[in-house]
């Protein structure tokens, strides 16, 4: 394999990874469910990560369009594949829709919760919108979380051939591991 296809493929599957942001997200939000009430300064440490990871998360999405379209060109698919291979698109489709999703998280929601933390801060109760808030970002992350296995798996068939119904269990399997990531605290992991 060439030299400029498997660093293509590396910078794509280490984005991949470094975008599993939404299962830690999910997994910090139940730990701090568990800790009781609204703490000013737990709070504010744990939506400082949540704040500051939604960036990084943009240059992980960035890198995997970018590598992702490199390959289709490097591999030979030609520009067209984007358009008429379904995997190609539902791959594209994806990310865009992950963009799509963290930044109404980053711009809209995000801005809510830390303005109705840093009013814990100052002794105010917490406003009875913050939950709400908090479980609409969590149901969001869990979706991410669906989204993006679901784009490991389609990368698999497309590199590896996988068989229409692998490619469907496999897609099932990511909706249950990301149902519960979504509703536990996945102490053990995958069991």
């Amino acid at each position: 394999m060439p030299v400029d296809i498997s660093l293509a493929r590396v910078f794509h599957i280490v984005a991949f990874v470094m975008m599993a942001a939404p299962m830690y997200m999910l997994i910090v939000v139940n730990e701090r469910a568990r800790m009781g009430p609204p703490d000013a300064k737990m709070d504010r440490y744990m939506e400082n990560i949540i704040t500051r990871n939604s960036i990084r998360c943009f240059i992980f999405q960035g890198t995997v369009l970018g590598s992702g379209l490199i390959l289709v060109w490097l591999l030979d698919y030609g520009m067209g594949a984007v358009a008429s291979n379904w995997v190609i698109l539902s791959k594209l489709v994806g990310t865009l829709l992950l963009v799509a999703l963290l930044s109404y998280v980053h711009f809209y929601l995000q801005p809510q919760i830390n303005r109705m933390v840093d009013g814990l801060a100052s002794g105010n109760p917490p406003p009875p919108e913050l939950p709400a808030l908090r479980r609409r970002r969590k149901r969001l992350s869990a979706t991410c979380l669906f989204i993006l296995l679901s784009m490991v798996v389609l990368g698999l068939r497309l590199s590896q051939g996988l068989e229409d119904w692998l490619t469907i269990l496999l897609v099932g399997l990511a909706a249950i591991f990301a149902w519960r990531v979504y509703s536990s605290l996945v102490r053990l992991g995958w069991v």
